[in-house]
């Protein structure tokens, strides 16, 4: 076979592995979660996240203007990836602005993303480590999730513009 054929076959390959490699991971989480919600009996709405070790940036909230025309809406979440081959999650990115000029405003470290529900059922050997870590990532990609995130990001934006004295912990 000729070396330019076989380079363009792995260069496909590479790149349909590049691109597909979250949505299979997205998808092997999503069927790993509703057979766990069929064995043990659970909804998506049981399971509770501490926003606590949420890292704000106050400095970036001064180009936020709180009014009523600006709402949630204008908080953007993205997924912080260290690998975008193997889809590993380092964290969860909140900004705030329009396309061309977003500010960073918060950081969500994927490995301080707590539920009570999913400890309980780790102590009790129910689940394990990486069961754990399936059922975050899926429910990083569920709606009603996002929108729990951005509004507690909103929140403590609000809070924070109306008065500046005020710590996150």
């Amino acid at each position: 076979m000729n070396f330019g054929i076989e380079l363009l076959v792995l260069m496909i390959f590479l790149f349909f592995i590049y691109f597909t490699s979250t949505i299979f991971d997205a998808t092997r989480n999503a069927i790993v979660v509703k057979r766990l919600q069929r064995k043990y009996s659970f909804t998506m709405k049981d399971i509770h996240y501490s926003f606590d070790p949420i890292t704000y940036f106050p400095n970036n909230f001064r180009h936020i203007e709180i009014s009523d025309n600006q709402k949630v809406q204008n908080i953007l979440m993205e997924i912080d990836y260290d690998s975008r081959l193997f889809a590993t999650i380092v964290g969860i990115k909140f900004y705030y602005g329009e396309k061309k000029e977003q500010h960073l405003i918060a950081y969500y470290p994927f490995h301080k993303l707590a539920s009570p529900f999913l400890d309980r059922l780790l102590r009790e050997k129910k689940i394990n480590q990486a069961l754990y870590i399936s059922i975050n990532k899926y429910m990083l990609y569920k709606k009603s999730f996002k929108k729990r995130l951005t509004e507690e990001i909103w929140m403590n934006i609000v809070l924070e513009t109306k008065n500046p004295n005020f710590i996150h912990f």
